[in-house]
Parts: structure tokens; C-alpha cells; sequence
């Protein structure tokens, strides 16, 4: 766990109380983020003068701050099956997303600007993955602030069966869509169209 000094000269915690908190799954940040539900503030012996606050948050509906990089290259010297053989290539190596942008380049000739999107976690194996997989010359990279809605795992009953699902808050509602995997592997088991089997509550 994270520590730091303090001015204090007596003791700040006991230590029982920093075996709970080793043991509790926590996570430490600048302040508390989410939807307050209760709040408590106790005085007891200690001379600190700003006693202990307790605070008991709802995180649903949060929205989540991280960073992903932004790789990206003009293409115009590969078929259309060697850019599908890439832009697996970049997914199999991590990437969060992949697309290819159709434009014209110099001389007037059609290109594409093939963009991934990876953490920066994967960076170096999705960036070599790109150089390996297209030949490009140049990636032009980038890192950029993304806002993300927490998500969990649910699911969803529909006439012809349970569908694994994504659920998130919004707003103060929570939605939940089917895994588009899922809902064609139901659709085609079923002799159905994937239009006839509902991706989200209330959908038909």
C-alpha cells in the first residue's frame, strides 16, 4: 500500500486497522469519486482536529479518465486483402480498435488511412505489429485522454434463449446490450436473421 510522511508525531492508525486496510481491496486517489449514499464524521481521543470521515460510495455511472495512444499511417501500396490481414494483425497484437479510412493521395491515387487504437501497455507490440503487417514507412503517434463508461458483465432473456450482455449506467439509467458474437451464433442456431434476435432490453 502507499505511504507518506507526516507531521503527526503519534500514531494515525493502529495496526489492526492497517491489516484491514491491507487486506480490503481499495483503491487510492486524490478524492473521493461517485454518487454519495452516506456520509459520517467522528471525533474521538486523537488531537487531530479534523476527526474521521467516512465516506460510502456508489461508483455505477462513473465515468472513467484514461489514456490510449493513436497510431496512424496513409496506405495506398496494399490490396484489400492484405489491409483485412492487417488489421487482424493489429487486433491479434492488442489493439482496442482498428479502422481504415478510404481518401485519395498524391498523384490522385485511392488510399486509406489505417488508425489502431491500443493502451499504453501494448504500444511497442501493436506499433511493431503495424510496421510488420503494412511495411509502412511512418506511424504517426499520439497519446489522448478517452472517458469510458464502467461496464460489467450481465445478460439478457429473449424468446429464443439467454444472451451474454454489457451493462453500464447513463444518466441514472443502466442499459444493457447483447454481445453481437452471441446474438449471431443465437440467431443462426435458431435459422433466424440477426435482425429477429433483440440486442437490447425493449428491442425487437
Amino acid at each position: 500500500k502507499p505511504v507518506f510522511s507526516t507531521n503527526y508525531n503519534w500514531e494515525i492508525i493502529t495496526p489492526t486497522g492497517a491489516l484491514i486496510l491491507d487486506c480490503l481491496d481499495v483503491t487510492f486517489m486524490d478524492g473521493p469519486r461517485g454518487f454519495l449514499k452516506r456520509k459520517s464524521l467522528s471525533f474521538g481521543a486523537n488531537p487531530a482536529g479534523q476527526g474521521l470521515r467516512l465516506f460510502l460510495l456508489d461508483e455505477a455511472g462513473t465515468e472513467r479518465l484514461d489514456q490510449i495512444w493513436v497510431l496512424e499511417s496513409h496506405i495506398d501500396h496494399l490490396s484489400g486483402e492484405e489491409l483485412g490481414a492487417a488489421m487482424d494483425a493489429l487486433l491479434a497484437a492488442g489493439a482496442v480498435d482498428v479502422i481504415q479510412l478510404p481518401g485519395y493521395m498524391k498523384k490522385n491515387r485511392p488510399g486509406i488511412m489505417l488508425r489502431a487504437l491500443c493502451l499504453p501497455t501494448d504500444l511497442e507490440r501493436v506499433r511493431t505489429a503495424f510496421f510488420m503487417h503494412t511495411h509502412t514507412l511512418g506511424i504517426r503517434q499520439r497519446l489522448e485522454d478517452r472517458v469510458c463508461l464502467p461496464r460489467r458483465p450481465a445478460g439478457l432473456e429473449t424468446p429464443d434463449g439467454f444472451l451474454p450482455a454489457k451493462a453500464y449506467d447513463l444518466a441514472g439509467q443502466t442499459f444493457t446490450r447483447a454481445e453481437h458474437d452471441a446474438r449471431l451464433a443465437l440467431a443462426r442456431s435458431k435459422g433466424k436473421s440477426l435482425l429477429e434476435i433483440p440486442d437490447r432490453e425493449g428491442s425487437a
